[in-house]
């Protein structure tokens, strides 16, 4: 599955960075999180309950950021298992200063599914 996309808001990429290392920020960011916890320098525990036709589940992972570019860009790496089976997500995201003021958040990225959730949901999170 592609995630892609980008918006404009009226911040400097300084504070939409720090905003976004924020676990309660980086939990309304996630799709169906429940929870976020910091575990270290650019690295947070998370709790995830997914729900998509037969795609679901609880799981639980870690979301690392790597190739940190303070506060220009960030790879974010999410992995979670569950009794399900396993999601794995990678995204690059990029923070674009403006002229005038505020800042372009552009992200792109893809997710994969392993398991028995995998087996019955993912030819339908591949056509999403």
């Amino acid at each position: 599955m592609r995630i892609d996309g980008k918006t404009i808001l009226r911040r400097s990429p300084e504070e939409l960075w720090d905003l976004l290392m924020n676990p309660i920020v980086l939990h309304r960011c996630i799709p169906g999180c429940e929870r976020v916890e910091a575990d270290g320098l650019h690295s947070f525990r998370l709790n995830l309950r997914l729900g998509m036709g037969l795609l679901k589940g609880r799981f639980r992972g870690v979301v690392r950021m790597l190739d940190v570019q303070r506060p220009e860009s960030y790879r974010m790496v999410v992995e979670a298992t569950g009794r399900t089976g396993s999601i794995f997500g990678e995204n690059i995201v990029r923070l674009l200063p403006l002229e005038g003021g505020g800042t372009e958040v552009a992200y792109s990225g893809t997710g994969k599914v392993q398991g028995g959730v995998a087996l019955f949901g993912g030819a339908r999170l591949d056509s999403a």
